[in-house]
């Protein structure tokens, strides 16, 4: 591996290891605490100005949803604001509308609700004992169809 990094110059912040999975053969793919991926992952995208209010510009808007008409949009912390929740995304204008006012920085980061030092790597954060679990997503309806 380190010959493909000196040569590629990608991957640097890559994690080539056992990803420390519960048990994946049962479909248990939440982390161990002793995962190498715990704390390691990064920015998700950036504010692209500084200001505030409830429209946000990021340098990319395609990691985030606003629940399609069918949920409630994601939950996201943008700098040192508490988490809060998107209402609208506008993929063109890179823009996310949020549910409550924020004042932001240029070049803050955005992203996802995480423990640690670092977002952990994977689909689900690590929780250690006594940890709250991230909040559920609420205002989901199953629709039936019938032919």
């Amino acid at each position: 591996m380190g010959q493909y990094l000196n040569a590629s110059r990608q991957d640097s912040h890559s994690v080539v290891a056992n990803p420390g999975f519960v048990d994946p053969a049962s479909g248990d793919y939440r982390l161990r605490s002793d995962s190498p991926c715990i704390d390691k992952g990064g920015v998700v995208t950036r504010t692209a100005g500084a200001g505030s209010g409830r429209v946000v510009v990021v340098e990319d808007a395609r990691y985030f949803t606003d629940g399609f008409g069918i949920g409630t949009g994601d939950l996201i912390v943008v700098g040192v604001n508490r988490t809060v929740r998107i209402t609208k995304v506008d993929y063109a204008a890179r823009s996310l509308t949020l549910e409550n006012d924020i004042s932001w920085n240029a070049g803050d980061a955005v992203g996802y609700p995480y423990s640690g030092t670092a977002p952990d790597i994977g689909a689900q954060e690590y929780l250690a004992s006594g940890d709250a679990p991230p909040d559920p997503p609420t205002g989901l309806r199953v629709v039936s169809r019938q032919p």
